[in-house]
């Protein structure tokens, strides 16, 4: 008697599958698909011409792409290869199998429309309670760019680079006169390489010409910049920003060439209101977005902030450091370690950071015993400089100092890097695929898009079920006190 059920291998069988048993109704792919049905597409739809064949519908395009990103496939060859053997993906190409070239062609057809179908996904969260812009959490991060560190050089070296390649154009063509016909072909390949390769480096020779002298240019991708990344490395990278509520919604989504924050956090709050529509109330964010404009912005918009800035809790050995010299508000002094006051007496320029700057200074420096070892060799005065917006960061110091504040600045650290785990390393995108800046960032607000996706999803999910239980215990409820045609009649109205 056979132990085992028939099984040939190698025999062709017909199978007709219903994917709805595989797929449960709640399967993200088929929630994913009916948001996006949803969606208003119709400047998408209007690039396309009714002459030739019918193309692939926008829609399922769409999905795909969604669904790739939310899972973590996102190059056009994965995602091809999943409409022919991942049953989600079967399911939203509906057995099409777009190839990888109609893909990637739509995607880089329409990357400019990815801010738009940002925004309607954000509005559907707003629709269902998500993404209160009220309290915003704004940080960046590193992303690779798809590019090497090697291919970033100056001038010169791209000068010393041409001449080699010049060089080993000459001695490729000598040698195509004495080899063999069938040699020939395969010399003659290189040897066109090469030729382009010399176009691409003459071209970054002129644009670095009207640069700096030590300006570097990336060959592969001339908008990427060499920064340094969060474990110290330096490497072609994009500096990526976002900004989250507590529910891990994004808002605001942008890339950046700088290789710091100090600029970011103003973009960022009118990014948050323009997307949403609502005003910023407070916003969390760390010490890299903590500089003099960032504070006096939000002064000037009413926006609470919870920003440190550099050195802000720092100490001084030394007796007589400049930030030992204590500042009297009500008096406008600063007092001195030895116990004299410093006066203001003039205003001056910092040219080199392009602030103004209140001068203290005190006559009792003078006769004080500790002249040496506070004032400057060659200076019978200590004078104090102070920023004349220096009362935003004593400001923001006390106010992080208190107890609700630290209370609420606790509320920074787990959603937005909890936001940016699930991006980078749970879903793999450490480096981007598409190149330029222009494309870079709308491969970021697609990352981002389908992120708030998945929210929206699991969200919905939650308020069926409350629903569901609120149905039932209402039903049960009613049952007690009303007859069975009465609820029938109840259920139906509602």
């Amino acid at each position: 008697m056979a132990k085992f059920k028939k099984y040939d291998i190698g025999e062709e069988i017909s199978v007709q599958i219903n994917l709805s048993t595989y797929l449960p109704s709640a399967h993200l792919c088929k929630e994913m698909e009916k948001i996006v049905s949803e969606l208003d597409i119709s400047f998408i739809e209007s690039t396309y011409s009714e002459l030739g064949q019918n193309a692939y519908h926008p829609l399922m395009l769409l999905s795909i792409i969604f669904y790739g990103y939310a899972t973590g496939v996102r190059s056009g060859r994965k995602l091809s290869t999943a409409c022919k053997d991942n049953l989600a993906f079967i399911y939203l190409c509906k057995g099409q199998a777009p190839s990888k070239s109609v893909i990637n062609d739509f995607r880089k057809a329409n990357f400019q429309h990815f801010t738009n179908l940002f925004n309607q996904v954000l509005e559907k969260c707003m629709e269902a309670g998500l993404a209160d812009p009220s309290l915003s959490i704004v940080d960046g991060s590193k992303l690779r760019a798809n590019s090497s560190k090697r291919a970033t050089k100056n001038k010169e070296q791209y000068e010393n680079w041409q001449q080699y390649l010049l060089e080993d154009i000459a001695s490729l063509e000598k040698e195509l006169t004495l080899k063999k016909e069938e040699q020939v072909v395969e010399l003659k390949k290189k040897l066109s390489t090469k030729k382009k390769l010399v176009e691409k480096v003459e071209s970054a020779i002129k644009q670095l010409s009207t640069m700096d002298e030590e300006a570097c240019l990336n060959l592969t991708d001339a908008d990427s910049v060499i920064m340094k990344g969060k474990k110290g490395d330096f490497n072609t990278n994009y500096n990526v920003q976002a900004a989250c509520g507590e529910d891990q919604i994004i808002t605001y989504t942008d890339v950046v060439l700088a290789g710091n924050d100090k600029a970011q956090l103003a973009p960022a709050l009118k990014g948050i209101t323009q997307n949403t529509g609502k005003p910023v109330k407070q916003v969390l964010a760390d010490a890299d977005y903590g500089t003099f404009a960032s504070l006096e912005y939000m002064d000037k918009n009413d926006i609470e902030g919870f920003v440190p800035y550099r050195n802000m809790n720092a100490t001084y050995e030394k007796t007589y450091a400049s930030g030992n010299f204590v500042y009297n508000k009500e008096k406008d002094t600063y007092a001195c370690p030895a116990g004299h006051d410093l006066s203001f007496y003039r205003t001056s320029i910092d040219k080199q950071n392009n602030h103004n700057n209140k001068n203290y200074r005190t006559d009792a420096c003078l006769t004080c015993p500790f002249q040496k070892q506070c004032c400057q060799k060659g200076t019978a005065r200590r004078v104090i400089k102070r920023e004349v917006r220096q009362d935003l960061k004593d400001e923001m110091k006390e106010r992080l100092k208190s107890e609700d504040g630290r209370a609420i600045y606790k509320k920074r650290l787990h959603p937005i890097e909890a936001l940016f785990g699930q991006l980078k390393f749970n879903l793999g995108y450490q480096q981007f695929l598409l190149r330029g800046l222009e494309k870079v960032k709308a491969e970021f607000t697609l990352m981002c898009l389908t992120h708030n996706l998945r929210k929206l999803i699991a969200k919905l999910a939650q308020l069926l079920i409350i629903w569901s239980v609120s149905w039932r215990f209402l039903t049960l409820n009613l049952k007690n006190f009303i007859s069975p045609d009465m609820s029938m009649n109840f259920a139906r109205t509602l």
